[in-house]
């Protein structure tokens, strides 16, 4: 860190460090029940702030979701802007 000239509040460099790991775990496709496990975090909501970073998350989440096969399920498609 010394040599980027980044200086960070005492006690902050692993959080950063962690921080950065999945940001960039979950914009490389990571899945986020893997990154769950290895951040450690109990509950799921906390894993959850780092999803949005997922390239096609919307995508992937229609296409598993059972209700997008049904005829209706167009119209869930087209709200977010996903073909079938």
């Amino acid at each position: 860190m010394e040599k980027t000239s980044i200086v960070l509040p005492r006690g902050q460099l692993t959080h950063v460090l962690r921080h950065t790991f999945a940001a960039h775990f979950m914009m490389s496709g990571g899945n986020i029940l893997a990154l769950q496990k290895i951040l450690g975090h109990h509950d799921i909501k906390m894993t959850m702030r780092y999803a949005h970073l997922a390239p096609d998350h919307l995508e992937t989440a229609l296409r598993f979701n059972p209700l997008a096969t049904l005829p209706s399920g167009d119209k869930v498609a087209a709200a977010v802007g996903i073909t079938p």
